[in-house]
């Protein structure tokens, strides 16, 4: 399974009622830390071990509103895996309608934490198989 359901809050809003547009990439991450989890990849787990992905860079395409109480479906895929980094598309719906209202793409690069300082390493192949599962 590469969705994960979750509901529009008050606070997710802004002055006229619909999602503040910087929210939906609260969404993707929040989306793509369940998804990863469903998939075994405990990012706490990475973070224990001085390892992490962190987004490289981020962008998105809106074709319509989110609105209060509305339930999304976020899907994602892997469109490109690279020995440091994987690009993901998330494709955000409102889950009763099914239509799409955002699309986020974002660039992650797989880092290592060594002694403060923070660089770039390869994804493991553990890391790889389970990320895999994630590929269009």
């Amino acid at each position: 399974m590469n969705s994960f359901q979750l509901r529009v809050y008050f606070g997710d809003t802004d002055a006229i009622g619909v999602v503040y547009h910087a929210n939906y990439l609260d969404f993707s991450e929040k989306a793509r830390t369940e998804i990863s989890r469903m998939h075994g990849l405990d990012i706490i787990e990475l973070a224990k071990k001085g390892l992490f992905f962190l987004v490289r860079s981020a962008s998105l395409n809106y074709m319509a509103p989110a609105k209060l109480d509305d339930i999304l479906d976020i899907e994602i895929v892997i469109t490109k895996f690279g020995n440091t980094s994987v690009e993901m598309l998330h494709k955000i719906k409102n889950f009763k309608t099914n239509q799409l209202l955002c699309e986020v793409i974002c660039n992650l690069v797989f880092v290592e934490k060594v002694n403060g300082e923070i660089k770039s390493c390869k994804i493991s192949e553990d890391i790889k198989e389970k990320l895999k599962l994630l590929t269009v």
